[in-house]
């Protein structure tokens, strides 16, 4: 957003708040710098999708398009350490490794986003195309040697088997079809899903994207310089960056243990 911003000439940035949020400062604080809000009542699914409906025909008016897949925030990738040091500093406790934990995932600091989404929509090669932002492609054991290397902490191995997993999934899918309407259970199914998606399938990768035919933001703009995780880290500890995302990532944890 920050990025979109800086730009008003190439952008034109309007931003969703729900009704009972429209006036809390950060909206305020967008509006400010020419962002144009519009209330949105999320419960209203009809007026949701008029307010979408631009981009629902996109395809089908041949309007030019650029589709952005980004990797997984490095802000909800942080195992926590046994002195709690980052108990404070981050909001979703990363700690279980799915499967062997060797499974390659694409990840990206939410702070860099910005900066590959202002090129990757004013690049002309990306036109009618997808684009992969990556950050760095690395393994949850990677991260978790990463995290030890820069406290100096040993942190326990949790690891959930794929069969576990899977059946932990159908066990949800089976209970969904009984109430439909379970939102602890939608939440459930969306997150175990992405678990195995990125922890056991091997979804999350770049070979994965570009056999989609997505095209690689490193390759399109090299000279956009990324923080590596172990960095992100290091200015975590050091106090520099905070992890926080969302609150409503705390009720995600006890899903995923």
């Amino acid at each position: 957003m920050n990025q979109l911003l800086a730009a008003p000439a190439q952008f034109e940035v309007t931003a969703l708040a729900r009704t009972e949020s429209i006036n809390k400062q950060i909206y305020k604080d967008l509006a400010a710098r020419d962002a144009l809000v519009k209330p949105a009542n999320l419960q209203d699914v009809g007026a949701v999708a008029t307010m979408l409906s631009g981009a629902d025909v996109i395809i089908s008016l041949y309007l030019p398009y650029t589709v952005i897949d980004v990797g997984l925030w490095y802000q909800v990738n942080i195992p926590l350490v046994p002195s709690g040091r980052l108990d404070d500093l981050i909001v979703l406790d990363d700690s279980v490794i799915f499967g062997g934990g060797n499974t390659k995932t694409g990840l990206i600091d939410i702070d860099d986003i910005g900066r590959y989404v202002a090129r990757i929509i004013s690049d002309p090669r990306t036109l009618n195309k997808m684009v992969a932002a990556f950050g760095q492609v690395t393994t949850q054991n990677e991260i978790h040697s990463i995290v030890e290397e820069v406290t100096g902490e040993t942190i326990p191995r949790k690891y959930r088997s794929r069969k576990d997993l899977e059946e932990t999934i159908s066990a949800t899918v089976e209970k969904l079809a009984q109430n439909p309407i379970d939102e602890a259970l939608i939440m459930q199914k969306f997150i175990l899903g992405y678990a195995c998606s990125r922890g056991i399938r091997d979804d999350n990768n770049l070979d994965t994207a570009k056999y989609l035919r997505y095209l690689d933001a490193k390759e399109l703009s090299p000279d956009v310089e990324c923080t590596s995780f172990q960095d992100y880290i290091r200015q975590l500890v050091e106090g520099k960056r905070d992890a926080a995302v969302t609150q409503s990532a705390l009720c995600i944890q006890s899903t995923l243990e």
